[in-house]
């Protein structure tokens, strides 16, 4: 272990963290096999980061792009939006921005 990474704050933070994220996989493997094959749809270029749908913000522009399953039963169908507008959205619900045709 590094000595910054030594002390048991660290160490007690990451567990606890590392478990958060275990336990959520462990709880909702649709979601998270939806999330992999999105990464690896990226990483492959067999899918492209668009900018967001509401606003038109891209990664160009310094703005974080999400990209949001209405569906995870499809899980490269997705919604590109930008950190804020992903987060009201699910804050606020599935009827805050109108859907428009999502990427395949």
């Amino acid at each position: 272990m590094s000595p910054e990474n030594s002390s048991p704050e660290n160490a007690a933070g990451r567990l606890k963290s590392d478990t958060r994220q275990a336990n959520w996989r462990r709880a909702n493997p649709n979601k998270y096999a939806a999330h992999i094959a999105v990464q690896r749809a990226l990483t492959s270029g067999t899918l492209n980061k668009q900018p967001c749908e509401v606003c038109g913000a891209s990664e160009a522009d310094g703005v974080r792009i999400d990209a949001h399953h209405d569906d995870y039963r499809k899980p490269l169908k997705v919604r590109w939006l930008c950190r804020t507008h992903h987060t009201r959205l699910h804050k606020c619900g599935e009827d805050l921005f109108a859907k428009k045709d999502a990427t395949q």
